[in-house]
């Protein structure tokens, strides 16, 4: 089965942010054209979490994913407060979709993460493999899906 209109809100890590972005478009376009799955994506600075917590709080049915994106390894105060922010979002907002954590390197181990979030990733804009894996791990393309 495949899912029509999924709306992602998509927190991009730090460091060269326009890099990510149009790395994570050409992905997003061509997982679109080869799926027809209308992936659509709000892309936000790591910055604004203020306004990550107000899209989710405004309009908790406007994105099926909403990805934060943990900092790497060795920042285990800051993904702490990521953890933080997550139990805030599901304690403040009606957000129903996936919450997402996303990071190069996890400081903590997946069953932790997973406390805190459903589902974690290496970051997307690496390479189209980890996002389309992603997408088929959650069930939003199908286990057989292979871009051209």
């Amino acid at each position: 089965m495949i899912f029509m209109g999924i709306r992602m809100l998509y927190e991009l890590g730090s460091g060269v942010t326009y890099v990510r972005k149009r790395l994570t478009e050409k992905v997003k376009e061509k997982i679109n054209e080869a799926s027809g799955i209308g992936l659509e994506i709000t892309y936000l600075g790591i910055k604004d979490r203020r306004d990550f917590y107000r899209r989710l709080f405004e309009n908790p049915n406007g994105y099926d994913i909403a990805i934060l994106h943990l900092s790497g390894f060795n920042t285990y105060n800051i993904q702490k407060d990521s953890f933080t922010f997550a139990e805030e979002i599901r304690r403040r907002t009606d957000f129903s979709g996936k919450l997402v954590a996303e990071s190069s390197a996890f400081g903590y181990d997946t069953d932790t993460v997973l406390r805190y979030f459903d589902h974690c990733t290496d970051v997307l804009s690496y390479s189209s493999i980890i996002f389309v894996n992603f997408l088929k791990e959650l069930r939003y393309l199908p286990e057989d899906f292979e871009l051209p």
